[in-house]
């Protein structure tokens, strides 16, 4: 993927307190026909917010259709089967990317207990950023400073 970069847009729903930050946000960038980004998940104090890598993204251009999987740990999970281990949460999106927002049906579920319900909910992430986060020329730039976020907020699993 040596093509050039382009910067879809950073997509946000999170909503602050005083120390603490809600929601989803989503960093969209394309490259050819290839899609990808990254998914954070806020739920907490803010700083270091749980980020995981698009896994298996898609985009249609011309009708603006997107869908993606990430996986993500968001704390620790005790349960009588897993007592203190990194929890396993997978996210799963799909929807519709228009010039100012990205709207659909964001899926989670949880990996260490898959007999569990999974929980959809709608959710309407608005553009908050136009210029990209992470400055590179190629894939292979992004993702080694992707890797370098990933190594202290990624998915432990």
């Amino acid at each position: 993927m040596n093509r050039r970069l382009v910067f879809l847009g950073e997509f946000s729903n999170i909503r602050f307190t005083e120390e603490h930050a809600y929601g989803v946000s989503v960093e969209l960038w394309q490259s050819g026909n290839s899609v990808f980004g990254l998914l954070d998940f806020a739920d907490g104090l803010q700083g270091d917010t749980p980020t995981g890598l698009l896994q298996d993204a898609a985009f249609d251009p011309v009708s603006g259709r997107v869908s993606f999987k990430a996986r993500l740990t968001v704390g620790l999970h005790y349960c009588r089967q897993h007592w203190n281990v990194p929890s396993r949460d997978l996210f799963e999106f799909s929807g519709k990317l228009r010039e100012a927002m990205l709207t659909g049906n964001l899926t989670r579920s949880d990996a260490l207990h898959p007999e569990h319900k999974a929980r959809t909910e709608r959710v309407l992430l608005k553009r908050t950023e136009e210029l990209a986060p992470i400055q590179a020329a190629s894939y292979l730039e992004w993702k080694r400073e992707v890797d370098t976020i990933l190594k202290i907020r990624g998915p432990k699993w």
